[in-house]
């Protein structure tokens, strides 16, 4: 499933995907017409307008409903927080609290898994920076509920000094609010997902451990750039070496 989605590029779409929108429309709108004239038709083009608009039906519902998350006001996360106390494992089964996160510029990415393709391809573009980032004196933090194993196999994918964690059962998610019920499409139960995951997230802390950056997206389709929290990490190297 990994080696599937490895070469995806696409991180990020438009919120409501209007270009994509009006072609279908038109298109529709064309096929609808062409069937109406053919005279050859004979009522058929009845069925195929029933057809067209479920499918237009069925693209508004996936735009407009199931790559929206309801995020709650999240009051966890909040520009200059400090984070609350967790723990998280890597894939070789070392445990991590948030007290090893502090002294040193951290940033997190919140991740579904290696079968959510814009998560890997996020994480992709993220190892693109990867000499900026080390440069900029930055650790890089991957959290994600999968498995070890999946992890494992992501990490060694990569291959560059991030960390790369494991949320067992959760348990961070539920305690920075950004756990996601039931968020794993029907099916991956068949290779071990569990049917709760996390909504994706990337947050930043400074030296001191406070919240300098978040971006909570309300649509997985919709990630942040990275040119965004490099703008932000730039700054802070700046202010530390002043």
């Amino acid at each position: 499933m990994f080696m599937r989605f490895g070469s995806f590029r696409v991180v990020r779409t438009s919120k409501n995907l209007n270009s994509l929108m009006a072609v279908i429309a038109a298109a529709s709108a064309l096929a609808i017409v062409g069937a109406r004239l053919d005279v050859t038709a004979q009522g058929n083009w009845i069925p195929v307008t029933y057809a067209l608009v479920v499918g237009l039906a069925g693209f508004l519902v996936y735009v407009y409903w199931y790559s929206r998350f309801d995020r709650s006001n999240n009051q966890v996360i909040e520009i200059g927080r400090s984070l609350p106390a967790f723990s998280l494992m890597d894939y070789e089964g070392n445990e991590y609290h948030d007290k090893d996160f502090k002294g040193k510029t951290t940033l997190f990415m919140f991740y579904r898994g290696n079968w959510c393709p814009l998560c890997v391809a996020q994480v992709k573009e993220l190892v693109a920076e990867y000499k900026e980032l080390i440069a900029l004196g930055v650790d890089v933090v991957l959290v994600s509920p999968q498995s070890q194993r999946n992890t494992r196999q992501l990490a060694k994918k990569f291959d560059v000094a991030f960390k790369f964690m494991v949320d067992e059962d959760n348990k961070v998610a539920e305690i920075l609010d950004i756990l996601n019920t039931s968020g794993t499409p029907a099916g991956l139960g068949l290779l071990g997902y569990e049917s709760d995951t996390v909504l994706p997230t990337v947050f930043i802390i400074d030296q001191q451990g406070k919240i300098v950056y978040a971006d909570l997206t309300d649509n997985y389709r919709v990630r942040p750039e990275t040119e965004d929290f490099l703008k932000v990490l730039r700054g802070l190297a700046e202010t530390e070496a002043a």
